[in-house]
């Protein structure tokens, strides 16, 4: 009930999705077996576009300044996203022009997805 229409999680149903939030929600259906009722896509959509172009850094909520403490929380939203969509061969990881790239000792985790023919996001 948390999981907002932008697809992250806010901190009680409607309020807005948070990096914070949205990791620790994510971390606990996982634990709990349960990502079963999210919407992956969407929140997959809406953690990639908390990266800001211009400083590269992520912020915490949609239209915030990026903040550093979001490296943390919105970086670690990927390798969990990654957990979740490998083993149910999603429609998005069967699309062979995304590129999921993780190295977890040197802390990287990215997500490469296609930009639609017309425009950039």
């Amino acid at each position: 009930k948390c999981q907002t229409f932008e697809g992250g999680f806010g901190s009680r149903p409607g309020t807005e999705a948070h990096g914070g939030y949205t990791f620790c929600s994510l971390a606990a259906l996982i634990l709990l077996n349960k990502t079963h009722l999210i919407n992956k896509d969407q929140l997959l959509d809406w953690a990639v576009h908390r990266q800001m172009k211009f400083e590269g850094g992520f912020q915490g909520r949609t239209n915030k300044m990026v903040d550093g403490c979001y490296s943390f929380w919105q970086g670690g939203i990927f390798p969990l996203i990654h957990h979740i969509l490998m083993p149910e061969n999603s429609d998005i990881l069967n699309d062979k022009r995304v590129v999921v790239l993780s190295d977890c000792t040197a802390g990287l985790h990215l997500v490469l997805l296609p930009v639609p023919q017309w425009g950039s996001c």
